[in-house]
């Protein structure tokens, strides 16, 4: 049902004036159209970018030391977890959900690391079970159930 529809409605059954319907509309109406192709252009240059870092990395996986590979995916992560709590903080749903997500899938990377630099030899079941655990509770601040439903399914 259109926005124009159900405030037509909503007058018919005496929830609001016909006044209050006008100003709905009309704000309704000003709003920027079409941010969806702005987050989706952005999103794409940062896939982009990110596609880019990681073959160059990949490209001298070998000659980059244990230590810098924990430090750089460390403040990775802070970094991520930095941006998603500002963004929860300034109450803005969408890229708060899209960073949380974020965060929780790059948690698993440091795993392998920590597994790969110290030669720990751990199984994959312990690992995953693990990142679950550590990954709950980011996941409960997610007002949508699409993370929750991640963590639940990896569990």
């Amino acid at each position: 049902m259109s926005m124009q529809k159900r405030i037509q409605l909503w007058v018919e059954k005496g929830v609001i004036d016909s006044d209050t319907a006008g100003r709905i509309l009309h704000l309704e109406e000003s709003e920027e159209k079409g941010y969806w192709i702005k987050y989706s252009i952005f999103g794409l240059g940062a896939v982009i970018i990110g596609i880019g870092l990681v073959s160059l990395i990949a490209a001298n996986w070998a000659d980059i030391s244990g230590s810098t590979k924990l430090a750089l995916d460390f403040i990775l992560l802070t970094s991520l977890a930095g941006f998603a709590v500002f963004s929860y903080l300034k109450e803005k749903s969408t890229p708060f959900e899209i960073l949380l997500g974020i965060f929780i899938l790059f948690c698993l990377a440091p795993l392998g690391l920590i597994s790969q630099v110290f030669h720990t030899g751990g199984k994959l079941e312990h690992a995953l079970l693990f990142w679950v655990a550590i990954s709950l509770l980011p996941a409960l601040f997610s007002r949508k159930s699409l993370v929750l439903h991640l963590i639940i399914s990896a569990f």
